[in-house]
């Protein structure tokens, strides 16, 4: 039987850490973009963003063992919205994301 859990919040430390990382780098890719005289910085500035925000976001290991987590989506019922867990199939654990969405555009898929 697997455990559910509330999926801890990352740490302030952690959190401090990204958001120093991306302001670093779009710093140095506006810098080299002036430098250079280039014209994608804009979308360089959007990408290392993007990869950023994936960082903060997506927690990819289980916060008790460090292995990988797998998305699952649990359906309530024979209603169209689901909430989102993350199994770790190493300790056992459901971690709760509290995210509750809807599938009726069916973005959702077989999860």
């Amino acid at each position: 039987m697997t455990q559910i859990r509330p999926l801890p919040k990352i740490p302030m430390r952690r959190a401090f850490f990204i958001v120093l990382a991306f302001v670093g780098l779009a710093v140095a890719v506006v810098w080299l973009a002036t430098r250079y005289d280039s014209e994608l910085w804009p979308i360089v500035l959007l990408a290392v963003a993007f990869v950023v925000s994936l960082f903060y976001w997506y927690p990819r290991r289980c916060p008790e063992c460090g292995s990988r987590l797998k998305l699952r989506g649990d359906y309530f019922g024979t209603n169209t919205q689901y909430r989102c867990f993350l199994d770790c199939y190493r300790c056992k654990i459901a971690w709760d994301t509290g995210v509750v969405s809807d599938d009726s555009d069916g973005a959702m898929g077989s999860v």
